[in-house]
């Protein structure tokens, strides 16, 4: 395309040339309000980010509207000597008159560009709450020999015909680190996985505080009545494909009464639950059941050596033979010895070993 050189180019409102300096200090001085703005933005987005909530896509556009143009101005400007100077010799040589025209048309269009910027950055709200995470992982005790019993409860779950799985064995056997790997391994195969505590106290109204925790992001279901809260519970799974993981179940949970529609070949809905009674997985009607055993007694002195530090054993023959038999106290139980492993961590005198054999025996 060739260069205007009508008198409105020259002397007119396309007078770019005419209105370049003007133009360059106007550019100036609105980039530099875009960046304030931008950073007064930033610290709002920076404060609800801190509270959990999610920044908005208009003010992620935005934000990055801004972070392109910045670039662009700056790289437009990095000229702006040469063009002033070329400005001064206008009259000498056409070369600059053609320079100077373009430069100036650029500088009028980056300056529209961010005054428009500038309209558009106000934002009442800057941020709100994300969706929930289709899974919320869970920390897990340091364990050994765990993965055959992993793969079984997984192959169980992801068979579409079964809908119920019962994972028993004595307290501390390590069920509930069992059902946290269990739950740490879900990506995509369900829409959402809720995990629920049960304990050997049944309350369904605590079981459906857990539930709705997961579920809402408000907190209106805290006035709700128990059957409000079964209702609310299960007109959101109904529109889900969700697992339901219950922990430490002492005795048969009534779905019907916390709102957890039950499972179906057709809808592909789960239910996991870990108990210490075999009895319960057969009131719970679990189409299938794993026993946890206790660990071997190498698995045991594996996990001790992991627990307090196999190095550290070493460095002492007295401590290493009182650790084996301080293992030998906790029946391969996985939650005894993490717990005593850790405890005896700090122990760095014989006798101390010494007197707590003298207390477990």
């Amino acid at each position: 395309m060739g260069v205007c050189l009508s008198r409105n180019c020259l002397f007119g409102e396309g007078n770019y040339i005419h209105m370049m300096k003007d133009n360059l200090e106007a550019l100036e001085g609105a980039m530099q309000e875009l960046k304030c703005k931008r950073d007064d933005l930033l610290r709002r987005v920076s404060i609800e980010e801190a509270k959990g909530l999610e920044r908005l896509a208009q003010v992620k556009g935005w934000l990055l509207s801004v972070a392109s143009l910045d670039s662009q101005v700056s790289i437009l400007l990095e000229d702006k000597p040469t063009e002033i100077n070329r400005l001064c010799l206008f009259g000498y040589f056409f070369e600059n008159f053609i320079s100077n025209y373009e430069y100036g048309k650029e500088v009028s269009k980056k300056l529209e560009e961010v005054r428009d910027l500038l309209s558009k950055g106000v934002f009442k709200d800057v941020a709100e709450k994300g969706p929930l995470p289709k899974v919320g992982k869970k920390p897990i005790q340091a364990t050994v020999g765990l993965d055959s019993m992993v793969g079984k409860a997984w192959n169980s779950i992801m068979k579409p015909e079964r809908r119920t799985l019962g994972i028993y064995g004595k307290g501390g056997v390590g069920k509930t680190t069992l059902l946290a790997t269990i739950n740490n391994k879900f990506k995509d195969e369900f829409d959402v996985v809720v995990w629920v505590v049960v304990s050997k106290h049944l309350q369904y109204d605590g079981i459906q505080n857990q539930i709705l925790r997961r579920l809402r992001v408000d907190k209106e279901w805290e006035k709700e009545t128990k059957k409000e809260k079964a209702s609310s519970i299960a007109n959101i799974l109904r529109r889900k494909k969700f697992i339901v993981l219950l922990d430490d179940l002492w005795s048969e949970v009534d779905l019907d009464k916390i709102g957890v529609p039950h499972p179906t070949q057709e809808n592909g809905l789960k239910i996991v639950f870990t108990t210490r009674s075999k009895e319960v997985c057969r009131d719970m009607e679990a189409d299938d059941e794993l026993e946890m055993d206790c660990l071997s007694t190498n698995e045991a002195w594996e996990l001790f050596q992991n627990v307090f530090g196999e190095v550290r054993l070493k460095g002492h023959p007295d401590i290493h033979a009182l650790a084996k038999k301080i293992c030998e106290k906790c029946y391969g139980l996985p939650h005894a010895i993490n717990m005593i492993g850790k405890a005896m961590s700090c122990k760095e005198d014989v006798h101390e070993w010494r007197d707590a054999i003298d207390v477990f025996s």
